[in-house]
C-alpha cells in the first residue's frame, strides 16, 4: 500500500507515472488524497478526469470566459466580495454513498464530508464512484461561494479504479483532515485494509 497524502508531487513525470502504474498492476494499492490527485488527473492510463466530456469542458470554459469579461468592469469596492465567489473555506456536504463497496463498509447510504476547496473531478467511467456529490448548491454547514458550488455539481469525492491486480483509491476530500474529522477515519481504514482484499 502506498499512500500519497495531500500535497504537491512535482516528481511524478511521465516516466514515474508509468512505473507507478506498473507497480499497481502487479498488485499494489495506491491511495491518493487531496491535491495529490492533481498529479494523476487527465493523464494517460488513469481514469481520473476533470470533465466527463469535451462538451462539458467547453461549456465550463465558455461560462468562465463570460464571467471574466463581466469582471473587467467591476467596481474596486466589490473586488473582495467577487473573489469569495470561488472560495470554499470549509463546508460540510452530504454525499451519496455506495455502502455496498468495501471502501464504504460500516456506513449508511450517506457520508458527511468536509470540503476545503473546489477541486472537481468527473465520475469515473471505469471503476467505482463510491461517494459522489450530486448537488452542491447548499452545504449543510459552512460557506461556499456560488461559483465554487456550480463547479462541484455532479462530482466524484471518493472512488476506486482497478488496474491489473491492483487498485487506485481516489480521495478528493481528506477523510483525516487535521485528525479531527472523525467521520472519515473508518473510510481511511477501509482504504488501507479492506479494498482489494
Amino acid at each position: 500500500v502506498l499512500i500519497l497524502p495531500n500535497g504537491y508531487y512535482s516528481m511524478f513525470d511521465e516516466e514515474k507515472l508509468k512505473d507507478l502504474q506498473q507497480w499497481v498492476r502487479a498488485g499494489g494499492r495506491l491511495i491518493v488524497m487531496g491535491n495529490a490527485l492533481n498529479s494523476f488527473v487527465d493523464k494517460d492510463g488513469f481514469g481520473l478526469k476533470t470533465y466527463a466530456s469535451d462538451e462539458s469542458k467547453e461549456a465550463m470554459e465558455e461560462k468562465e470566459e463570460s464571467y471574466q469579461k463581466e469582471q473587467r468592469l467591476r467596481r474596486y469596492e466589490d473586488s473582495e466580495r467577487s473573489s469569495i465567489s470561488d472560495y470554499i473555506s470549509g463546508s460540510i456536504y452530504s454525499l451519496k454513498l455506495d455502502n455496498s463497496h468495501p471502501l464504504a463498509y460500516g456506513y449508511g447510504d450517506t457520508y458527511f464530508t468536509l470540503k476545503s476547496g473546489s477541486s472537481r473531478f468527473s465520475y469515473l467511467d471505469e471503476g467505482w464512484n463510491v461517494a459522489v456529490l450530486e448537488d452542491a448548491t447548499q452545504p449543510l454547514s459552512g460557506f461556499a461561494g456560488f461559483r465554487a458550488k456550480e463547479k462541484l455539481n455532479e462530482t466524484l469525492v471518493f472512488g476506486t479504479e482497478p488496474m491489473g491486480r491492483g487498485e487506485i483509491i481516489y480521495m478528493v476530500d481528506n477523510p483525516l483532515f487535521r485528525a479531527f474529522w472523525e467521520n472519515g477515519k473508518l473510510l481511511f481504514a477501509n482504504a488501507v485494509f479492506m479494498v482489494g482484499q
